[in-house]
């Protein structure tokens, strides 16, 4: 935005601080103030890392699952679900755990992004506000994955995928959508999703703390087949 300018830069230390700030004054004597400041600290950073790597993301060979992996663990994943849940459990006392909760959100995060992917893909703008987005701007997303995942043996379909992914050419843009549904993608989704939800649901139900098992499932149905 032109009329904000360098500005944004302060704007952003201002929040970030703020948030320190809120913390330390809603809870200055709880004995885990110095973990749930940590883990805040640690969310900002982690993010950050995530959204650079999403940022230099602009071109289908930038589209692997192991990029796109790395991109939702360090982003969706952290300020999302990691963050929130390891707080409200720090905020309770309850300091083990850490290394499973970490596991399911990321778990949470993954099944979220790869939905927020299939809106944009079904193009539903009237719902999500989204026209092809993610094609335009060359993101790394399931669906571009899952195309050169799929495009591995026919060189010549790649070849136009990887010349039209990340073009703000509306015609260019319209190739790349067709490819893509040529896949068949829709039903790879599915099948990925039935898979998933099989996955998130044991590892719930192996989750060490009986009592917040129907929290987290509460949260994960909430995503299950979700429209926004």
């Amino acid at each position: 935005m032109p009329s904000v300018g360098m500005a944004a830069l302060n704007h952003a230390l201002r929040l970030q601080n703020f948030v320190n700030i809120s913390i330390f004054n809603s809870i200055p004597n709880h004995p885990n103030l110095g973990e749930i400041l940590k883990v805040a600290w640690e969310t900002i950073q982690v993010t950050s890392d995530g959204q650079e790597l999403d940022g230099f993301s602009s071109k289908a060979s930038d589209c692997t699952f192991e990029r796109y992996s790395h991109i939702v663990a360090n982003k969706t994943s952290r300020y999302t679900f990691y963050y929130p849940i390891t707080v409200a459990f720090l905020l309770a006392n309850e300091n083990e755990h850490m290394d499973q909760i970490l596991e399911l959100s990321e778990e949470f995060g993954y099944f979220f992004q790869a939905q927020d992917d299939l809106l944009d893909f079904k193009d539903n703008d009237e719902i999500t506000g989204k026209t092809c987005c993610d094609i335009r701007e060359g993101k790394c997303t399931w669906f571009s994955c899952k195309t050169m995942e799929k495009l591995a043996n026919d060189s010549e379909k790649r070849r136009q995928f990887e010349e039209c992914y990340g073009s703000n050419d509306p015609v260019k843009v319209s190739k790349a959508k067709k490819i893509m549904e040529d896949c068949n993608l829709i039903q790879d989704f599915e099948i990925f999703q039935e898979e998933m939800v099989v996955k998130i649901n044991q590892k719930i139900d192996k989750f060490p703390v009986d009592k917040v098992k129907i929290a987290f499932q509460t949260i994960f149905n909430s995503l299950i087949n979700r429209k926004k």
